[in-house]
């Protein structure tokens, strides 16, 4: 299994031998996230919240792990209930607390719904998240209250030159735009097909072995994987940040 998207990191440090990513983790978006809180935010209220599932559990956890390790404090750590189409309680923490700063791990409809009601009460707040971010469908559903969040994602692909080709032929002859996961999807396979080359086999172990010892030429890149099937050879994590109509590399 060559994964583009599992960032737990419970996905290869358990997962066995035969398990890869060529996406990030998220202790590395964590410590990321809480770095960001820290050198940009550390005067404000911050608050961490979370939907209780392992993914977005995770990413608070992680980020909050890396924001008191450089000395600062969230005010509230909390969770939220998924698919819940009003977050009054919530919201009512948040403004009692006079939350400037807003970190949420978790999925795309709830943060989007979250930050849509809690501007109302706090029209200056900052929202910060995670990769699952990581389409225009976040501001159909946040609307203008989701305009200036921040949140991390891998590096844009579709700006590598390996991937023009690609690129170019998925967008004229499928009419679809290679955003988000599409071409770290892609790069996976390529991954496989040229380690099945290079072991000159199909049996597993064989191609396991290579893909632990043997770098390969993708449209993400030039990668590899370690020990325990993280990828090598590229950048894990980088901001984007939300305008009126879609998200780009944040300056």
């Amino acid at each position: 299994m060559i994964s583009p998207g599992s960032t737990n990191p419970k996905v290869t440090d358990e997962g066995g031998a035969n398990v890869f990513r060529v996406i990030g983790r998220d202790d590395q978006q964590g410590t990321i996230a809480g770095d960001y809180l820290a050198d940009n935010h550390s005067k404000g209220n911050i608050a961490i919240i979370h939907d209780g599932e392992a993914y977005g559990l995770g990413l608070a956890e992680f980020t909050k792990r890396q924001l008191n390790k450089r000395g600062v404090t969230e005010v509230i750590f909390d969770s939220y209930k998924q698919d819940q189409a009003d977050y009054k309680s919530l919201v009512g923490k948040l403004a009692n607390k006079k939350i400037d700063v807003l970190y949420a791990g978790g999925y795309l409809n709830d943060i989007g719904i979250i930050i849509r009601q809690a501007k109302k009460a706090l029209p200056n707040l900052r929202l910060f998240s995670g990769d699952t971010l990581v389409s225009p469908e976040f501001l159909f559903v946040a609307g203008e209250a989701g305009e200036g969040t921040y949140f991390t994602f891998g590096p844009d692909m579709r700006l590598k030159q390996e991937a023009a080709e690609v690129v170019a032929a998925i967008r004229n002859e499928d009419d679809f735009e290679p955003e988000g996961y599409t071409l770290y999807g892609y790069g996976a396979v390529q991954a496989w097909a040229q380690a099945v080359k290079q072991a000159g086999s199909l049996k597993p172990e064989a191609v396991i072995n290579t893909l632990k010892t043997g770098s390969f030429d993708t449209v993400i890149g030039k990668t590899g994987f370690d020990e325990k099937g993280d990828v090598t050879g590229m950048s894990t994590f980088v901001w984007y940040v939300f305008g009126k109509e879609d998200y780009s590399l944040a300056k």
